[in-house]
């Protein structure tokens, strides 16, 4: 988390850092869900819940068909920088 901080500019009150990396674990975020997901989760089935699921990677790998992965590859590969392709793929693995 200081790393971001530094990274965008921002300083962070190290009296707050135990409670600010609390609230952005993956059970946190779960549980306040409704909250915490883009417009508070409307856009999904089940609200925020659905979208803050089990915060684990690669769960669309055989959901999706050989030529959607196949576009997501070329959109990806034209759209972003390596480093943050292999991050939407893999996560911070």
């Amino acid at each position: 988390m200081l790393r971001i901080a530094e990274f965008v500019g921002v300083e962070v009150d190290r009296e707050l850092l135990p409670a600010m990396v609390k609230a952005c674990t993956f059970e946190e975020m779960h549980k306040n869900a409704g909250t915490v997901a883009p417009l508070n989760g409307v856009l999904w089935e089940g609200g925020g819940q659905s979208f803050i699921f089990k915060g684990t990677n690669q769960r669309w790998v055989g959901v999706l068909s050989d030529a959607q992965v196949q576009a997501y590859l070329e959109k990806a590969s034209k759209e972003l920088p390596a480093d943050c392709a292999a991050w939407l793929e893999n996560g911070s693995k």
